[in-house]
């Protein structure tokens, strides 16, 4: 009987060992304050408000080189919709491509398929980016790391 009971706590100590090394890591390569999830808290159109940005919210989601953005109806994440991309950070500005998936992001996010993101601050904990659009307004995104 024991046997048995050590023989259990083994296995029990093996698999609580192999959930915490297989949870969600950075993986293929450290990207630094990037990863992990970001609310986006307001959205400014030529710095007003936008009166449009209200529920859904959205989350931007990042891991290794792919972006989710996720876009919930309500403060309680019943989730309503959510596009992938890819994204890149190269000399001050992100840049977001949704060319590879059938999913773009939706009209109010005012992102196109592929767009170029100035990043105007980047802290651990926040992050502020302008995005100028086809018709030439300045669009402001004041993001905060999330959970």
């Amino acid at each position: 009987m024991r046997h048995i009971r050590y023989t259990l706590l083994y296995i029990v100590a093996v698999i609580a060992s192999m959930t915490v090394t297989v949870g969600c890591t950075q993986n293929k390569g450290y990207i630094g304050d990037w990863f992990g999830i970001w609310r986006v808290g307001s959205i400014e159109i030529d710095n007003e408000p936008d009166t449009d940005y209200a529920p859904p919210y959205m989350y931007w989601k990042f891991q290794s080189k792919v972006i989710q953005m996720l876009f919930v109806d309500d403060e309680s994440e019943h989730t309503a919709n959510f596009c992938y991309g890819s994204w890149e950070e190269s000399d001050g500005y992100l840049t977001l491509d949704f060319d590879w998936d059938l999913s773009i992001p939706p009209a109010f996010t005012h992102l196109g398929v592929v767009s170029r993101l100035k990043i105007v601050r980047k802290t651990g904990r926040e992050l502020y980016l302008q995005y100028i659009d086809g018709d030439g307004h300045t669009i402001n995104y004041k993001l905060q790391k999330w959970g």
